[in-house]
């Protein structure tokens, strides 16, 4: 149940790719054993010097990790103890085709159903591929091996040329991958787009440094003003929970590690319960929540100049220990090939997707499927081995090297050095340290002075990637005219924003126009990332819609986007306004003129915001979090007395849906909030969804559509005109709620064909009033369905 579940996860939940990778297991499969750790925690810690002693680098100088960097190695769990050994050449066959080899055998019997009657054979041809992990490292080998091709001679006779070899080395049991995660706040940003569920966290601190010690950055010193070792300790625990995190803290785990050991005073027995009472310190900042959860009950505190130190190896066996624990995921023994052949791709960086599908038809054993192919790089997505995303026109590319394009990333943010001396670009440099402005001149002069890693090469694909993960985002224009927006050729870079504080021209804009009775506000359980979360959401409102700008007698003109406040403009006769403050993110609409705001656009304007904050989250954990989890929905009485912020206290949903009048929450005298007409302008009522042209539903909307409904999912089957028996089937053979969910809606569709339309559907959801339905979600499905097939029925 464990590998299904997190093989769902890789595929963001959606079931349709889910059953093509059944498919692909059903014709051989093999264990996933790759570990990966994620190595968190504050700059100047430790962390390069510990990741390098791990997997066997030097760790002597080291300099401060900008962004993330990733080492591989591999590891063996030997009867002799736990060893990590370096990486080998990804050209090297001998694991490889131990691997493959009852893929071979089966191809040999013909297909997959040929299989019943060699079960006994093929069960002897795995146990010898096994024992033959310690003996195919001796010089030579390979050279058998290559003679000895699937394809040219039998695999038995193969097993006995291995056989005839000795080798001294040891089991190889996985792959071993470290991402050393910065610890500067201006590249946090970017960390979460990195999070893992599987992954072992190694949470590292400074035994030398006090929690109270404040940690100040000589690179961004505007970035750590004022935060100590406690508030990154805080901030880490709380961005691993919130993104990663089950619900109950069991999963992932984290490992609580001391650097400088070897610099605190007294014997080691004395080091040791000084180490023990600063990890019980950290543990306190946890007590009675789910976080604490996560540590693990050993810790360890490390010498990194000693590559013997005890805890160096002890520390190597708890990461094995629970890396081997998040196993449990299958995978196809077809994607082997391929994955091995994109592997030794890698320094091309990226690659087109059809050269994929190009490779994959040159392999001994093609997947051929394109749907197949799509799957696989989906998983290895998951995995963080590559990028790629099912959707035009990034669909058209495969990232083969993940490292790459956080490092075009980094050389934008760090690239003071490339500028600051230099007439021509020392301006583009400080417009961006100030306005959060990448001019493309600047851009390209940062990216060609990096010759070896060819940036400029792919240019256009770097900048979509870095698009799609909303770490950057280009500046649009919005002409009234034709009420469409298009690109300024510049971007916005949301980590470099500066916090606004008040003047006169950005009041009398923001005043005393027509507005939203009430501020929709987001409070969140989790305020040390609301920051972060601010980030992500400002960049994709700026790839949406056109920032405000204005301009003053005498004054210089202020574009309205700042750390903690963005104003966009909608359309012609509406600007939206997201603010930041003390773990909240406030929404308010404002009319130019001074007709009636429309409550499409209000609503329009608040599902594209918190969807893009539940996407944050929903991306790494499965199945889908709630939103009461993340954040409570409360409003602010927007009132004009309240001047420009509305009022200092809030008013719950639940409160404004139980009663019909709410006095003003700062309980100002003159005023009150009919919630009817509140709630009215922040939530469309979803009886108003439908197609203008009606539409079949295919497997891909399907998908889409099943991760909507939720509790009571059988009344929706009945109101299609399923039957009780189909229903309970259909329980009996899937799993999860959403495989069932989306094999109802299939069978639905077989059985009504042409009349299986999407407005169909959404009667019947309307009419199930039992069931539970994400209508918001509905709503988004169904703009991208009219946007995308307009011209059809």
């Amino acid at each position: 149940m464990q590998m299904q579940l997190n093989a769902l996860d890789a595929f963001d939940n959606d079931v349709l790719n889910y059953e093509i990778y059944k498919k692909a297991l059903a014709e051989g499969e093999e264990n996933d054993n790759s570990i990966r750790v994620n190595v968190v925690g504050n700059f100047d810690q430790g962390k390069t010097s510990l990741t390098n002693i791990l997997v066997g680098k030097d760790s002597g100088s080291v300099q401060s990790t900008n962004g993330v960097e990733i080492s591989s190695c591999k590891y063996s769990n030997a009867q002799e103890g736990v060893k990590f050994c370096p990486e080998r050449s990804s050209s090297d066959e001998n694991e490889y085709f131990r691997r493959i080899a009852s893929l071979v055998q089966i191809e040999k019997d013909g297909n997959k159903s040929n299989q019943s009657t060699d079960n006994s054979k093929l069960i002897k041809l795995n146990e010898e591929s096994a024992s033959l992990e310690e003996n195919v490292r001796k010089t030579g080998l390979k050279k058998d091996i290559e003679k000895s091709s699937p394809k040219s001679k039998d695999y038995r006779e193969v097993s006995r040329l291995l056989k005839m070899k000795t080798c001294d080395t040891f089991n190889t049991d996985g792959d071993l991958q470290f991402w050393d995660f910065g610890g500067q706040f201006i590249f946090y940003a970017t960390h979460i787009l990195f999070h893992s569920t599987t992954s072992v966290y190694l949470m590292v601190f400074n035994l030398t440094k006090p929690l109270s010690a404040i940690i100040e950055d000589p690179e961004f010193p505007n970035e750590s003003v004022g935060k100590n070792m406690q508030e990154y300790a805080e901030y880490w625990m709380r961005s691993i929970h919130s993104y990663v995190g089950s619900d109950d803290g069991l999963q992932p785990p984290v490992i609580l590690v001391g650097t400088h050991k070897d610099l605190l005073e007294g014997d080691e027995n004395n080091r040791q319960i000084f180490a023990d009472d600063y990890f019980d310190e950290i543990r306190q900042l946890f007590e009675d929540t789910p976080i604490i959860n996560h540590i693990q009950a050993k810790h360890f505190a490390v010498n990194c100049t000693n590559p013997c130190d005890s805890s160096i190896v002890e520390l190597r066996k708890e990461i094995i220990r629970l890396g081997s624990n998040l196993h449990g995921k299958l995978i196809p023994a077809r994607w082997l090939p391929l994955e091995k052949e994109l592997l030794a791709k890698k320094h091309k960086h990226i690659i087109l997707h059809s050269e994929v599908v190009e490779i994959d038809g040159k392999n001994e054993f093609p997947l051929k499927d394109k749907e197949q192919i799509k799957v696989f790089l989906l998983y290895q997505h998951a995995k963080g081995n590559l990028i790629y995303f099912d959707e035009e026109p990034l669909s058209a590319y495969v990232a083969l090297d993940t490292q790459y394009v956080i490092d075009a990333f980094r050389c934008i943010i760090t690239s003071e050095r490339f500028c600051k001396r230099e007439p021509t670009y020392r301006h583009l440099w400080k417009t961006l340290r100030q306005e959060a402005k990448l001019n493309m001149q600047l851009l390209e002069r940062v990216w060609s002075t990096d010759p070896k890693n060819h940036f400029l090469e792919h240019k256009d694909v770097l900048l979509m990637l870095m698009q799609r993960h909303h770490i950057i985002s280009e500046a649009l224009s919005y002409d009234d005219e034709t009420e469409e927006t298009k690109g300024l050729g510049w971007y916005v870079v949301p980590s470099f924003l500066r916090s606004y504080r008040a003047n006169d021209a950005v009041k009398e804009f923001l005043s005393g126009r027509q507005q939203t009775l009430l501020k929709f506000v987001m409070s969140f359980n989790i305020s040390p990332l609301v920051q972060i979360v601010y980030y992500r959401v400002i960049a994709a409102l700026v790839g949406k819609w056109q920032i405000v700008s204005i301009e003053s007698p005498g004054q210089e003109k202020q574009v309205l986007l700042y750390e903690n406040l963005g104003v966009f403009k909608l359309d012609r006769y509406h600007v939206g306004i997201i603010e930041h403050h003390q773990g909240f993110i406030d929404l308010s609409v404002q009319k130019l003129c001074n007709s009636g705001i429309n409550p499409a656009i209000v609503d329009l304007f608040r599902r594209f915001v918190v969807s893009n904050v539940m996407n944050e989250f929903k991306k790494h954990r499965q199945p889908s979090i709630k939103q009461r989890s993340l954040f409570e929905i409360c409003f602010k009485c927007n009132e004009e007395n309240h001047c420009f912020g509305g009022s200092q206290r809030t008013v719950s949903l639940e409160d404004l849906q139980e009663s019909t009048v709410e006095p003003c929450p700062d309980m100002i005298k003159g005023h009150e909030i009919s919630s009817r007409q509140a709630i009215s302008e922040w939530f469309q009522d979803h009886l108003n969804i439908g197609l203008k042209n009606d539409y079949v539903l295919g497997e891909e909307q399907l998908s889409k559509l099943s991760n909507t409904v939720g509790k009571n999912w059988q009344t929706l089957g009945i109101k299609l005109g399923l039957r009780n028996v189909q229903l309970e089937q259909i329980e009996l053979d899937n799993q999860t709620t959403g495989l069932r969910i989306f094999k109802m809606l299939l069978k639905w569709t077989v059985q009504k064909q042409n009349e299986a339309t999407f407005n169909t559907l959404i009667q019947a959801m309307k009419s199930a009033t039992e069931v539970s339905v994400d209508w918001d979600e509905v709503k988004n499905i169904a703009e991208e369905i009219e946007s995308k097939n307009s011209t059809r029925l």
